[in-house]
């Protein structure tokens, strides 16, 4: 019984240091945490004493690469208790990081449903922006012309790559405001 709580405890850790939620943190972390979780069980398992466990677990720990995530999940509690809880992001706020993190053209590893699409857009453009091309294309580009929300028909069709339906975050450099720089294809679900 003591080794599911330990993988559970695991898990949940790992969670916390990948977004908040265990579910992202088996996703992300599972695999480096999969030998800190197995060596832990087997402490658990095969040790008599407090002091004999508390040497496997020490020993287990250095031992595996889940070294550095058990210092992040230390940390991160360390913080918590000092600046309070950390809000979780949102999608739209994780469409807009990784849509300003990244370059050229690439598909999303994100699928918000079509309000938290709205959303992001909205967020990823701010305030004056306005609506660029011919009414009702679905294009539409902030104030200083470096960011644009594109939701036209042939992406919305799933028309062209990756041919499934879809809308784009895309930022400008402001020399070549006619080709973009980053242009973040995203998948949505209805």
């Amino acid at each position: 019984m003591k080794a599911y709580y330990s993988g559970t405890g695991c898990s949940r850790a790992t969670g916390l240091v990948y977004g908040g939620t265990w579910a992202k943190g088996l996703l992300y972390g599972g695999k480096a945490l999969n030998y800190g979780c197995k060596a832990l069980k087997t402490a658990f398992q095969s040790t008599k004493s407090v002091g004999q466990t508390i040497k496997a677990v020490k020993s287990a720990v250095t031992r595996t690469p889940a070294t550095k995530l058990f210092q992040k999940v230390h940390n991160l509690g360390a913080s918590a208790t000092k600046e309070g809880l950390k809000k979780i992001e949102s999608i739209p706020e994780l469409l807009i990081q990784e849509t300003l993190q990244g370059k050229g053209y690439f598909a999303s590893k994100y699928k918000p449903t079509v309000s938290e699409a709205l959303e992001a857009g909205e967020k990823f453009l701010g305030r004056g922006y306005r609506s660029i091309g011919r009414s009702k294309d679905g294009v539409f580009r902030n104030a200083d012309r470096l960011r644009q929300f594109r939701i036209d028909s042939n992406s919305l069709m799933g028309k062209h790559d990756p041919w499934i339906p879809h809308f784009h975050l895309e930022t400008f450099k402001p020399e070549n405001i006619y080709k973009p720089y980053t242009n973040n294809h995203i998948p949505f679900v209805e």
